[in-house]
């Protein structure tokens, strides 16, 4: 009995780790794409047939994936760059394969466990809601640290209109102040018009070109669509008076 459960848990891994390579090249291969699809209907089957039809370790899978899911949810959209957004994007992909085996093993196992079939399929309902409560409270938590950090970011504003006096500043990693280093890795400054400024700080990135940054407007008022600085930053919402956080 160990030893078949062993045998389970080890061709599980074996179909895991190919598609975690195969997540890593769907973005730079269209064969890459076409077999994550075919790993996504092709796993429920493959986990089912092999043995893994167990109540117990269906559901242990289940509320490993979720927890993964619901943490890395938070995290990312508390700070968004590679770092965290490769767990949620493949803690992601495993709810989904893992979903679409709960619906499948209802019919395998209903004849056995009746009612209590469901409970996966209960995990993976009751993950939904707190996934986005997670990604919530990452949303407040960065609001927080930039409201506590605004004293600092204003400073930094000062000192890049300091240098707009000949022109655009654009200031990356290394030309960017010690003191104000943890603020942001780009930031720049440049001219939106008569007595109109802009001091944008982009200080998240995500895979494959997603950016998320904050932007100090000196009249408060956000660029018109079709501008350039509207052509470069898509959506923004505004913080306060001044202040929007805005998304290429």
């Amino acid at each position: 009995m160990k030893s078949e459960k062993r045998k389970n848990w080890a061709g599980l891994l074996f179909l895991l780790v190919p598609l975690f390579a195969i997540i890593l090249l769907a973005g730079f291969s269209p064969v890459g794409s076409i077999l994550i699809y075919v790993f996504l209907f092709g796993i429920p089957l493959v986990i089912l047939y092999s043995g893994i039809k167990s109540k117990k370790v269906l559901s242990g899978l289940n509320l490993a994936v979720s927890a993964s899911l619901v943490l890395s949810a938070g995290f990312f959209s508390y700070f968004m760059n590679v770092y965290t957004q490769l767990p949620f994007g493949f803690s992601l992909l495993l709810f989904f394969v893992l979903a679409l085996t709960n619906i499948i093993a209802i019919f395998f196992n209903w004849r056995e466990y009746h009612i209590k079939s469901l409970i996966p399929v209960g995990i993976t309902a009751v993950t939904i809601p707190l996934m986005m409560v997670a990604n919530g409270i990452g949303k407040y938590a960065e609001e927080a640290v930039f409201l506590r950090r605004l004293p600092q970011y204003e400073k930094a504003v000062k000192m890049v209109e300091r240098k707009m006096a000949t022109g655009d500043v654009t200031l990356y990693w290394d030309d960017i102040p010690e003191e104000y280093s943890h603020l942001a890795y780009h930031i720049a400054g440049e001219r939106l018009g008569d007595n109109r400024t802009a001091v944008t700080f982009t200080w998240a990135s995500g895979f494959p070109v997603k950016h998320i940054a904050y932007t100090y407007i000196s009249d408060g008022q956000m660029p018109e669509p079709g501008s350039a600085f509207r052509k470069k930053w898509h959506r923004g919402t505004r913080i306060n008076e001044k202040w929007f956080r805005v998304i290429d």
